[in-house]
Parts: structure tokens; sequence; C-alpha cells
């Protein structure tokens, strides 16, 4: 943990993104509302980035129940 490189990247991308969507034509959006099209956007672009690699591993699916891991 004490190795890890400190950098304020990631924040500034995200209030990036947050400026891109709370624009003044979204001016009347709410907070939680931006937060929450914040966190789609940046899954999204995780998704393309992942698939763009060519990453191929099964995904889980946590909606499923512990009977049907049996």
């Amino acid at each position: 943990m004490l190795s890890q490189v400190t950098s304020a990247g990631l924040c500034e991308r995200n209030w990036s993104t947050f400026d891109f969507i709370h624009s003044k034509k979204r001016n009347k959006l709410t907070y939680a509302a931006v937060r929450n099209i914040v966190k789609v956007h940046c899954n999204l672009r995780l998704v393309d980035n992942i698939e763009m690699i060519g990453h191929s591993d099964a995904n889980i699916d946590w909606s499923s129940s512990d009977e049907d891991l049996d």
C-alpha cells in the first residue's frame, strides 16, 4: 500500500466527466442524478476498455443464489 504512487489524475478525470454531464443545458439535474450518470459513464468506459483489449474471462452472475452454484 505504501509503494503506490499518489496522483490526482483519477480525481481530475472524474471531475471532467462531472463537468461534461452537468453542463448549462443539463443544469436542472440533481446532484444524485449527476452522480449516478457519472458512475454509469465511467463503468461504460471501463467495459469498453476491457472489451478493446480482448479480455474474455467468465463473468460472475452476482444475482444468482448459492444454490445455483452447486
